[in-house]
């Protein structure tokens, strides 16, 4: 079982809870070391390098991987859900997904809804009504091979919203355990600025009803600006997690990508803003060479 601490430091019990965590692949090591809990209402956004273990530590919470440890979801463990009850809870978004067959857009929408008894009127409804959430409404005749990265990577985050049934009409807040569970891995990586803030903005509305949401994500700025929690994974371990403020500092980051990282306070919002100091630095060095080579040129002309 997952300890009290994870279960009970807030006052419901987590949508999902996990506690010593460790992966293999073959004989690679991936994770070694993770626990968490996300609550109800959270948006958490999973950070760390290239190869920390981000996108294997959340195939495992989606129960598409083995691991070794406690993966609790809805207090139950996440092995033992059966396969069509959990598509209706729990929906997954792949960094990279093959498609072998030329599906027309509203084909692969549609296919987030099979566990779900519906007419086809009301179906095909539901379907429009997603593909409009992430603005593809105007693609209806295309089909998946004719659109471009950005516009798959929407049309996948579409058929999640579908799967769930994220926007229901008249829907205030879910009860605790009819929470539903979002996990998208890097959903905004190939998304112009535009549709960046607009998915997100869906995903934190997804979060508002009731559910939980937890993104694999490089943008850190973006995590800052959307996610209730940060957990940060560095050398395959879960080393820091906390608010945006308390994960985010420059400490931290700098420490954890191995690159001198400034912070400071957002314009507008209450989250902290991350810069790289490499470019601060790159531009003073280039000033001074400027400065130089200006002081070389002024001499050579004088002789």
């Amino acid at each position: 079982m997952v300890s009290q601490i994870d279960l009970y430091s807030h006052t419901q019990r987590p949508v999902l809870a996990f506690q010593n965590i460790q992966i293999f692949r073959g004989k690679n090591q991936v994770v070694r070391q993770a626990g968490g809990a996300v609550h109800q209402g959270e948006l958490v956004a999973l950070i760390g390098e290239n190869g920390a273990g981000k996108s294997t530590l959340l195939h495992a919470l989606a129960g598409q991987m083995s691991a070794s440890g406690n993966i609790e979801f809805l207090g139950q463990d996440i092995a033992s859900w059966p396969v069509d009850v959990l598509a209706t809870k729990r929906a997954v978004l792949n960094q990279h997904t093959s498609l072998p067959f030329a599906f027309t857009v509203p084909e692969l929408v549609a296919m987030g809804r099979y566990q779900i008894a519906e007419t086809n009127q009301q179906r095909d409804a539901k379907v429009e009504q997603y593909l409009a959430c992430v603005g593809l409404a105007g693609h209806m005749s295309r089909t998946v091979n004719q659109l471009s990265g950005g516009e798959l990577q929407r049309l996948q985050f579409a058929r999640c919203l579908a799967q769930l049934d994220a926007f229901e009409p008249n829907h205030q807040h879910r009860e605790d355990q009819s929470a539903k569970l979002m996990l998208l891995d890097e959903p905004t990586a190939a998304l112009d600025l535009r549709h960046q803030h607009s998915l997100l903005q869906a995903v934190k509305a997804f979060t508002e009803q009731g559910n939980s949401a937890v993104i694999a994500i490089h943008d850190l700025n973006l995590a800052a600006l959307y996610a209730d929690k940060i957990m940060l994974l560095k050398d395959g371990v879960l080393a820091h997690q906390g608010s945006p403020s308390s994960v985010l500092t420059a400490d931290i980051l700098t420490n954890t990508y191995q690159t001198p990282i400034n912070v400071m306070p957002y314009p507008n919002a209450d989250a902290p803003m991350v810069y790289s100091a490499v470019a601060q630095g790159a531009n003073q060095l280039w000033q001074i060479q400027s400065k130089n080579l200006g002081e070389q040129d002024a001499q050579t002309s004088i002789v």
